[in-house]
């Protein structure tokens, strides 16, 4: 992967933050998920000032220049739906799935 496609992609949390509308402030947790590279997989869930949730990326932990840590998550929401989800266009559809 070349350095462009990277930083088209992921972006250090704060700078993100920046672009989620209603974002303030922002936590990164641990996942038991690896990328394909075995890097460890981080959550990073971005709140609201009533911190309510109001986005949430995958992200990892990378190790700057002069040795700091510091994480980078994806830019934009995933677009594919988690296990056992769909899309529905009505209540009534969510039970035909039963």
């Amino acid at each position: 992967m070349n350095t462009s496609n990277f930083n088209d992609t992921w972006a250090p949390t704060w700078v993100v933050q920046d672009t989620i509308p209603g974002a303030i402030m922002h936590i990164t947790t641990n996942t038991t998920r690896t990328f394909k590279t075995g890097r460890p997989v981080k959550e990073v869930v971005f709140f609201d000032e009533h911190r309510r949730e109001v986005a949430r990326r995958e992200g990892m932990l990378l190790t700057s220049r002069k040795g700091n840590e510091y994480a980078v998550c994806l830019r934009e929401a995933p677009t594919k739906l988690p296990r056992n989800e769909s899309v529905a266009e009505t209540v009534g559809e969510l039970f035909d799935d039963l």
